[in-house]
């Protein structure tokens, strides 16, 4: 009989427990789930981190914020649209054709520390003037914006800005496939280094070929070299230079720099500090092309 009078205090007792048994275990949970998200957030950040030791980065031009004529970024023509950096692009498109190019209008730009207004940071800002931005039509506008402007008398300006600033490059096909240039090739000519040097503009046309076609296929997988390395080769002073212009379907023209001492191509991002990419090509691809600009 005892036993039935102490059976409701027992279920009772239980009860008041029960709330915090419970509070206990919704703690313990907590904790160890915090002890796990802390163990996965160390490893995470402690793994050796695998480095590509075949890429290479573009050196990254940043907008000053203020005029410095010994600045980099004062020494270009930069545009900003959002928060990328375009600079003016070493593939040209004539007056005549660029209207078919032009895309949609992005904005027109207003002047950073040149108006005296402030540094960099709006839409659409640049260091050269008040323009109209266009996209390019059959291009990422995340690669590639263009100027286009037109004057009194039907008198056009036009210019391609392309962003690979600060970009990291596997390969060929991270900068060409972008420029869509396989299987979109109109006509191509060539140039020798000592007509591109005093400007003679002596330019002999050959035919876009199958060897042409191969030379870009390699092209696209043919590796970036770092600049100072090529450099300090001596290439430049080697006089077996040939320069090659690609013009597409679009009337885009793109130019390429061969060099015969280690077979490489150089394709130019900054101008005004010759700055660009290097790639070492096969040298059967390479040469099949080279020996057919005679």
């Amino acid at each position: 009989m005892d036993n039935d009078l102490n059976k409701p205090f027992l279920v009772e007792k239980q009860k008041n427990r029960s709330p915090i048994i419970k509070i206990i275990l919704v703690i313990s949970g907590a904790a160890c789930l915090i002890l796990a998200l802390c163990v996965v957030w160390f490893t995470m950040n402690n793994e050796p981190r695998q480095v590509d030791e075949d890429a290479i980065y573009v050196p990254a031009i940043m907008p000053s914020e203020s005029y410095d004529p010994n600045s980099l970024s004062d020494q270009y023509g930069l545009i900003t649209y959002k928060g990328k950096v375009y600079i003016r692009s070493g593939t040209k498109i004539s007056r005549e054709e660029a209207k078919s190019i032009r895309g949609d209008k992005l904005g027109r730009t207003t002047l950073g520390w040149n108006s005296g207004v402030g540094p960099f940071g709006k839409e659409l800002t640049t260091n050269i003037g008040e323009l109209d931005i266009f996209t390019v039509r059959g291009y990422d506008r995340g690669f590639r914006i263009m100027i286009y402007q037109e004057f009194d008398g039907g008198k056009i300006w036009a210019e391609f800005y392309e962003c690979l600033n600060g970009m990291k490059v596997r390969n060929g096909a991270d900068v060409f496939d972008q420029m869509k240039i396989i299987g979109h090739v109109q006509s191509a000519k060539w140039e020798a280094l000592e007509s591109w040097d005093y400007d003679k503009h002596e330019y002999k046309k050959f035919r876009p070929d199958k060897n042409l076609t191969r030379f870009l296929k390699s092209l696209r997988d043919a590796k970036p070299i770092k600049q100072e390395v090529v450099q300090e080769q001596g290439v430049f002073e080697n006089g077996e230079q040939k320069f090659i212009y690609i013009k597409l379907e679009d009337g885009s023209e793109v130019s390429l720099r061969l060099f015969k001492d280690g077979n490489y191509v150089y394709y130019p991002v900054y101008y005004v500090a010759s700055v660009g990419l290097f790639y070492k090509m096969d040298q059967a691809a390479f040469d099949s092309l080279w020996n057919r600009l005679v």
